[in-house]
């Protein structure tokens, strides 16, 4: 998976398989993230890094998380238990890439009042192929190019009904309140994906890079 500043500028790979297109590859395995109370992955021996390697398994994830409140030197990457598609209208997404916003670091540092559960999935905004899909969802299907809208509301209140999905009493975000985009597997509800369009000829396709940063760039 590519990672995007909140200037929509490429900030390095987050591991992720690849097929030869560029495009994420097949399996139950992904790539993220974590913030924690130890040094980074980087810093860890080798003889450490080949053990976890090991015990990685089907239905486990990479991700970049944190495990306490302070600076970049809590930022790690290791395996989580991926999320599954169990709600009928879930949304499974193979993330492709994902954008940076200024509310990463500010969750980083801490927030008044925002009580996270360690370790935590950084990240908002994201774009990816849909992989698995509930049976109420009819939006979008497997196969489809996706961007995600990181603010997730009940979508039945008064508040959601008036189209006012921010004013929602359960309203939270990716990255800050709930497990977020940095990481190669993401469950949202349908109503927070929309498909990638393909561009009229003679304009080239919309690239990954420029769908994750598209939420961040034109919602806030």
């Amino acid at each position: 998976m590519e990672l995007l500043d909140e200037r929509g500028v490429g900030a390095g790979g987050v591991g992720g398989r690849r097929d030869g297109a560029g495009r994420p590859g097949p399996g139950p395995r992904a790539d993220a993230v974590r913030l924690g109370r130890h040094v980074a992955e980087p810093q860890r021996r080798q003889d450490d890094r080949a053990h976890e390697h090991r015990e990685r398994r089907r239905g486990r994830e990479d991700d970049w998380r944190r495990d306490g409140h302070g600076g970049l030197e809590r930022l790690a990457v290791t395996d989580v238990p991926a999320p599954r598609v169990t709600g009928p209208r879930d949304v499974g997404i193979r993330l492709a890439a994902a954008a940076l916003n200024h509310l990463d670091l500010w969750t980083l540092h801490g927030l008044p009042g925002l009580s996270l559960t360690f370790p935590h999935i950084l990240g908002g905004d994201g774009a990816g192929v849909v992989d698995a899909v509930g049976s109420e969802v009819s939006a979008v299907r497997p196969g489809d190019r996706v961007i995600v809208n990181p603010g997730i509301a009940c979508y039945h209140c008064e508040m959601c009904d008036a189209g006012e999905h921010s004013l929602c009493g359960e309203y939270r975000l990716l990255g800050e309140h709930l497990p977020g985009t940095v990481a190669d597997y993401l469950v949202v509800p349908e109503q927070n994906v929309a498909r990638i369009p393909e561009p009229p000829a003679p304009h080239p396709p919309i690239t990954w890079r420029e769908a994750a940063a598209f939420s961040l760039v034109t919602l806030t």
